[in-house]
């Protein structure tokens, strides 16, 4: 027969603590529900996306690899990305949802 007794078991997490613009270096604090966003609302979304992955995907396994990502507000994606991209010809997709 096994027997067991409960035991209470800490351990430490790396949790976001703040996150700053790579840009302009503004700075927030993460939300409680959301820590991938720029607002301090629970409701407001205000999300940048910058990522470049690089590596081997295996069946199985996973992605095994790099990535690359930038932590940019959105007032400097308007700012600086936007323009940056339309001066390469680049258009964004926009979708509603």
């Amino acid at each position: 027969m096994r027997e067991y007794v409960e035991e209470e078991v800490v351990r430490k997490v790396d949790r976001l603590a703040k996150k700053t613009c790579d840009i302009c270096g503004k700075t927030v604090k993460p939300h409680q529900y959301h820590d991938d966003d720029w607002t301090a609302s629970a409701f407001d979304v205000s999300k940048t996306i910058i990522e470049y992955h690089s590596g081997h995907s295996y069946p199985g396994d996973g992605f095994m690899g790099e990535i690359y990502h930038y932590d940019i507000c959105p007032d400097c994606f308007e700012k600086h990305l936007i323009p940056f991209f339309e001066s390469l010809g680049a258009e964004p997709q926009v979708e509603d949802v």
